[in-house]
């Protein structure tokens, strides 16, 4: 009788224990570098627009010329989604890049969010381009 206990709950361990993990996971990582205008200037203490794909929003580089932005991440949950609509769900709700502008200048980088999601931090230079 008592086997039997310990090997039911064995049993139901190895089972719940995949289960109990299903949710989706969401968190944030900082994209941040030096920023430059199409001349090779340094941008010190400016506002640059910050387009997701969603949403504009606007950052300031400091005195030094650096910047900083969070970025969102996450993953569809797997239990409702499954193989492919599983990954299908994940890449439409992250972001795939970034479009950075400044005056009439802008530059796209990709925010690589697996990356962001291991290290928490990415450093990446922006460099703008004239879009005239």
């Amino acid at each position: 009788m008592y086997v039997k206990q310990i090997l039911l709950t064995v049993l139901l361990l190895f089972f719940a224990v995949p289960f109990s993990q299903s949710r989706g996971i969401f968190g944030s990582y900082e994209l941040m570098g030096k920023v430059y205008d199409s001349k090779g200037n340094l941008l010190r203490s400016q506002v640059i627009s910050v387009y997701d794909g969603k949403e504009t929003r606007e950052i300031r580089s400091d005195e030094n010329g650096n910047y900083a932005i969070k970025v969102l991440y996450g993953t569809a949950c797997r239990s409702v989604k499954r193989g492919d609509s599983h990954r299908k769900a994940t890449r439409e709700m992250n972001t795939r890049k970034l479009i950075f502008s400044f005056k009439e200048e802008r530059v796209e980088i990709h925010t690589n969010w697996k990356k962001g999601a291991r290290e928490r931090t990415i450093e990446k230079m922006l460099r703008f381009r004239s879009i005239k």
